[in-house]
């Protein structure tokens, strides 16, 4: 029967990887958010290229989706 060993080859890298990943999810949260308007215009920026794009199932897409949301 085998035996495996108490502490897997290469574990330590999980270790340090792990304290990395802290790190920048610290960093990450101490970030600017961006400003609220950054969305909106974001949002009309992707419609606008997907219009120009020329894709006839994208537009039709962008079309159902806008007529479903609108209020």
């Amino acid at each position: 029967m085998r035996r495996w060993p108490r502490s897997w080859p290469g574990s330590g890298d999980y270790v340090a990887f792990g304290a990395q990943l802290a790190k920048l999810g610290r960093a990450a949260a101490e970030q600017d958010k961006p400003p609220p308007w950054l969305i909106p215009v974001e949002l009309v920026r992707a419609f606008l290229a997907a219009l120009h794009s020329g894709d006839w199932l994208v537009k039709l897409l962008l079309i159902t989706v806008i007529v479903g949301v609108w209020p």
